[in-house]
């Protein structure tokens, strides 16, 4: 049976679709990186060559030329909670909008395994941490320091926490409950 597919692209790399297109690979990477830089016309006539070509950004090369990987990490605690769901859903909403993707592991309330969960991102070149909760391990910590990592806990709010925190803090609120 014959498949009702399109034949997959060829074109690999900017320099093929260059050749190609009669666009210079430095007009497409520029296309692809900071549009806004390209003449309307110009940048019309790239998007459309790389549509046509079906042209999709080596991730690894890019990241390794830009030293960004537009990249987010988050562990949270476990997936099976509507809390967690809502806090990673309206996460990836913002970094969508940004240009980020989000990396999702869960700890499984382990701080042992959230330790190796945050060196695993690392190891893949995360530009940034999302972590749920006060307490963390140290060492990791210490290696989100070490390596200039931002991070941020979420889910808590310590003014008094030497990094930064979203949330909400529940004795304040029991206390004027109580109150």
């Amino acid at each position: 049976m014959a498949s009702t597919h399109p034949p997959l692209p060829t074109t690999r790399t900017l320099k093929e679709l260059a050749q190609r297109s009669g666009i210079s690979a430095a007009t497409l990477s520029r296309v692809l990186n900071h549009p806004e830089l390209v003449r309307p016309v110009l940048r019309g006539k790239a998007q459309a060559a790389l549509a046509q070509a079906g042209y999709v950004p080596h991730g690894a090369a890019r990241s390794l030329a830009s030293r960004r990987t537009r990249t987010i990490g988050v562990v949270v605690p476990t997936v099976d909670s509507a809390l967690f769901a809502k806090v990673l859903e309206g996460l990836q909403q913002r970094l969508h909008r940004t240009g980020y993707q989000l990396f999702v592991a869960n700890s499984a309330y382990s701080p042992g395994r959230e330790a190796e969960q945050v060196r695993a991102l690392v190891e893949r070149g995360v530009d940034g941490m999302a972590l749920v909760g006060s307490t963390h391990d140290a060492g990791m910590l210490e290696l989100l320091r070490a390596r200039r990592i931002p991070f941020v806990t979420t889910c808590h709010h310590d003014p008094g926490a030497a990094w930064p925190t979203i949330g909400w803090d529940n004795v304040v609120a029991a206390e004027r409950l109580a109150d």
